[in-house]
């Protein structure tokens, strides 16, 4: 015997599909039309890609100058499609003007552990600092030593900026460990760069501005110089500002210079 309470929710539920099923046949249908409406008669391709081309550097300039945006300060600006620049905007400097690239180094970095990996000087992003810096383990608190790679890379291993007095500052981190849990919460600071930056000179064996050279700027011909090694953390590196575009070209790409490690 048939159950008609079983029977309508059937019965409802195949309704449901139905109208789901018409309103994407309706969806589709709608954009052929647009489709073809939009191709009936419309201009030549490449002229309509070099009309709306020549308005990006304008739009740039237009953004740049409205004081709500905030962007004021902003020094360069480029637009690149697979490696060709479409439009490129420079304020209150030249094209060939160096610049020091401060926090973009802290994505270099990154990019060079995933280097590292790929050429098994480091185990991977899961390896503790414990095992990267076993000569620093007696400077640990359980914390430091549990903490990953990858917590450094994403800035979720619990350190803020703070300020030790310690002239060592790497020690003074290790024993004081992080403020916060990790894994838990993205913390902003420019303490795990650091350490990063210190995992790759033992790993390498290099200064991390020469890792930096021979893995990516010479093979994607970018000039770095000037530029030196800092005594501690990140390099201070110096490149015009056009010169970024093949590094991020590289790892929209995955290229040789820039393996999946390194995304």
């Amino acid at each position: 015997m048939s159950d008609p309470g079983r029977n309508r929710m059937v019965l409802n539920g195949m309704s449901r599909l139905s109208r789901e099923a018409w309103a994407r046949v309706l969806l589709v249908g709608i954009l052929l039309i647009g489709l073809v409406s939009c191709t009936a008669g419309r201009p030549n391709i490449a002229e309509t890609a070099l009309t709306h081309v020549a308005k990006i550097g304008p739009a740039i300039d237009a953004v740049h100058a409205d004081e709500v945006s905030g962007l004021r300060e902003l020094r360069a600006v480029l637009v690149s499609v697979d490696g060709e620049v479409l439009a490129e905007r420079y304020y209150g400097n030249d094209p060939s003007e160096y610049a020091d690239l401060q926090s973009v180094t802290k994505s270099i970095v990154s990019m060079l552990v995933g280097i590292a990996i790929g050429e098994r000087k480091i185990s991977g992003v899961d390896a503790t600092l414990e095992e990267l810096l076993p000569e620093y383990r007696k400077d640990m608190d359980d914390r430091t030593r549990k903490t990953t790679l990858r917590q450094l890379l994403t800035m979720t291993a619990g350190w803020t900026d703070s300020n030790p007095t310690d002239r060592d500052l790497l020690r003074a981190w290790f024993r004081e460990g992080p403020e916060l849990h990790r894994g838990e919460q993205f913390r902003y600071t420019n303490i795990g760069p650091h350490i990063v930056a210190h995992v790759l000179r033992r790993s390498t064996g290099m200064s991390l501005l020469a890792y930096a050279r021979q893995k990516l700027f010479d093979p994607l011909d970018i000039p770095t110089r000037p530029a030196y090694d800092a005594q501690f953390g990140e390099v201070p590196y110096w490149i015009e500002p056009k010169f970024l575009s093949p590094i991020s070209l590289g790892c929209a790409r995955r290229t040789a210079y820039m393996p999946a490690h390194s995304l």
